[in-house]
């Protein structure tokens, strides 16, 4: 055949091949299945016959022991459970399903729900998150052309929901064109319109109407068309705002907006601006200034020259001022259509008396002023030629003056009345003779003042 040698096999038989495949278990055989194609009944172990393990095992802490199937659930699994919406469809809700019943979490459709932030035919998608006490909810309205959110919330179980509040979405709060969250929308038309919608707007020089100025920045604010709308003009040539308002299509006059370089000469919120040998009669401006000098001229006669001035102005001819000087003395005056009227000094507490208290009572009435005295004005019933007591209703520690008087209504009188024996709780009287009998034991009326301390 062309080789030069052959390969010779170890000699073996068919018949030692037999001996190595055995019914019975031993060292270096082959065991054979039976005619049922299974292993030998006496194998060592269970492994022939065995329909469970011999030890169980958990999977997801559910017991295994291969005689059975399990079941896990999703909480066992750590999956959300079905029929609340997550990883299939939105849960369905009844229609009119209470909102307020709706605490568990979940994502759901509401057909026409009770207690949602509208009440319309609308479909909502409901988003709940809740816990033992807090739960959230969160509602997105399907309508066609338009995505609106809403939220609420409850801290006790969904007995005390908060209101809706609808959650502001782009289109809502920076419509394109307003300005808001960009650059001023280029306005070229006539600012007089009433056809304003409120935004930031960059008046270009082109634009018609009322300016205060050939371009700047405008903010408008509309409560509607025919109602009222207020421009704030601000320009960025100077530092200057301006403001009108139309009210039913009838636009005012721009007024400027005071700033603090504005009010600043005329002393509010800042150190007063001091006037020299300032003429007096000439300072008609409202403002707070400070005015000295010794050539100074129409100030409170013999007045100290250094003083605060307080200017309050209607027009150039109604003015009030008042001059406060250095020593503490206080003067007023003012203007009517160019004719001033003399300085007068206002008094303090330091320079008069003044009443502290006062009262009534039947038949009398009392005042007690800043220096301590007190003083009765008090009236008594009388006889005439009958001697009599007339005590205060209010007892003094001194006495400076009692005047008392009788009044006897119109009857004729022949005797003199006569206070005596004052003291600083009472005085007595008696009558002196005139004409004898002439009204005696006719009534009358004493009339008294008393002053003391």
């Amino acid at each position: 055949t062309g080789k030069s040698a052959w390969y010779t096999a170890p000699a073996t038989t068919l018949q030692a091949l037999s001996d190595l495949i055995v019914s019975t278990p031993g060292a270096n055989k082959l065991l054979k299945l039976d005619a049922n194609s299974k292993l030998p009944a006496d194998i060592t172990g269970n492994a022939a016959t065995a329909t469970k393990l011999a030890t169980a095992r958990k999977i997801n802490t559910v017991p295994f022991d291969g005689s059975a199937d399990i079941n896990l659930t999703p909480a066992q699994i750590g999956a959300a459970p079905k029929g609340y919406g997550v990883g299939e469809r939105l849960t369905p809700l009844s229609s009119g399903y209470d909102l307020n019943t709706l605490v568990l979490s979940g994502m759901y459709i509401a057909p026409t729900p009770t207690n949602g932030p509208l009440a319309d035919s609308f479909q909502y998608g409901v988003i709940v998150t809740g816990g033992s006490l807090f739960t959230s909810q969160m509602l997105v309205r399907f309508e066609s052309g338009k995505t609106l959110l809403y939220h609420r919330h409850t801290v006790n179980s969904g007995s005390d929901w908060s209101t809706w509040k609808q959650i502001a979405t782009t289109d809502l709060v920076a419509p394109a064109g307003y300005g808001l969250g960009t650059t001023a929308n280029e306005y070229t038309g006539n600012i007089d319109t009433t056809d304003w919608k409120t935004g930031f707007y960059y008046v270009k020089s082109g634009a018609t109407g009322n300016k205060p100025y050939t371009y700047g920045h405008l903010i408008v604010m509309v409560e509607s068309a025919a109602a009222t709308i207020k421009q704030i003009w601000m320009t960025n040539i100077m530092n200057d705002m301006q403001i009108r308002q139309c009210v039913n299509g009838v636009w005012s006059n721009w007024k400027q907006i005071a700033t603090t370089d504005l009010i600043t000469p005329y002393g509010l919120g800042t150190t007063t601006t001091q006037y020299l040998n300032a003429d007096l009669n000439t300072m008609l401006t409202t403002g707070f200034f400070y005015v000295n000098g010794g050539s100074m001229t129409n100030y409170p006669t013999g007045a100290n020259i250094n003083a605060h001035l307080l200017v309050i102005a209607r027009t150039s001819i109604v003015v009030q001022q008042t001059y406060y000087a250095v020593d503490g003395l206080v003067y007023t005056r003012a203007c009517n259509s160019g004719t001033w009227s003399p300085w007068k000094q206002i008094a303090t507490t330091d320079q008069t008396t003044y009443i502290t208290a006062s009262g009534t009572g039947t038949g009398y009435n009392w005042r007690k002023w800043s220096n301590g005295d007190i003083e009765i004005f008090g009236t008594a019933a009388a006889v005439i030629n009958t001697a009599g007591t007339v005590t205060y209703p209010i007892t003094l520690s001194t006495i400076k003056t009692c005047i008392a008087v009788q009044n006897e209504k119109g009857v004729p009188n022949g005797y003199v009345f006569r206070a005596i024996n004052i003291t600083t709780a009472k005085f007595d009287y008696n009558w002196d003779t005139f004409t004898t009998g002439q009204g005696s034991g006719s009534a009358c009326v004493i009339h008294y003042h008393v002053v003391g301390t």
